[in-house]
């Protein structure tokens, strides 16, 4: 098993595709909470399966991850589509194989057919604190939120396009040009590559990333 920094690096680049707004609601991988009248004895075994169920998930994220950057390093690539499902994603994000940013947690993604959409809570005065700043709207980004993002994103000869259609915090929509000023003044100097139109190259000779119904595929070659 590769280290877990190599992991983190390579993970971070290559869910990027699915990153962009940070994302959404698991389906049916977790277990399912025991009812009232179920014993304390009961829920604490159901929990424990519900956690290794998630190790599990994780575990195969990781190993598809490991796949892919040795497959990546051969000199004719197997171009065999690898596909991760959501449930895997969130999973491996949950582990001790993931550090998210400082002030970023329960960051959870949810696929549809070109769309990522990403829920996470947000504590802003950790991400990058907006304390000081002489702009008033600004002072929008301060505390701990539930944050939701929605993009459209894509790859093809190993470049990703994305684009972030909408973000809300506590269910109200942020308008755009607040969001660009804030990426602008507040992200880019932390994150340099932080952007709301972001395109990157893939690592690992990823040559196409498609976002399905809650998973996402990708070929290398």
């Amino acid at each position: 098993m590769l280290s877990c920094l190599k992991h983190h690096r390579f993970a971070t680049q290559t869910l990027a595709l699915l990153m962009l707004a940070l994302s959404a609601l698991m389906n049916g991988s977790s277990a399912e909470p025991g009812a009232p009248t179920q014993s304390a004895r009961g829920a604490g075994s159901q929990g424990k399966e519900g956690s290794n169920q998630q190790d599990e998930l994780a575990t195969q994220c990781a190993n598809k991850l490991d796949y892919l950057l040795k497959n990546g390093k051969a000199a004719h690539p197997d171009p065999k589509p690898t596909v991760m499902s959501e449930a895997e994603i969130n999973a491996y994000l949950r582990s001790s194989h993931v550090v998210l940013p400082k002030g970023v947690s329960g960051l959870q993604f949810q696929g549809e057919p070109g769309v990522v959409t990403s829920d996470l809570k947000v504590d802003f005065d950790k991400l990058a604190s907006t304390r000081g700043s002489s702009n008033l709207l600004l002072t929008l980004f301060a505390g701990t939120h539930s944050v939701q993002v929605i993009s459209h994103a894509h790859a093809t000869a190993g470049v990703v396009h994305a684009h972030v259609d909408s973000v809300s915090m506590d269910g109200m929509t942020v308008p755009r040009f607040l969001l660009s000023l804030y990426v602008e003044e507040f992200l880019k100097p932390k994150y340099p590559e932080a952007s709301l139109d972001p395109t990157f190259k893939l690592p690992s000779r990823i040559q196409s990333a498609t976002v399905g119904a809650h998973e996402l595929t990708l070929v290398q070659r």
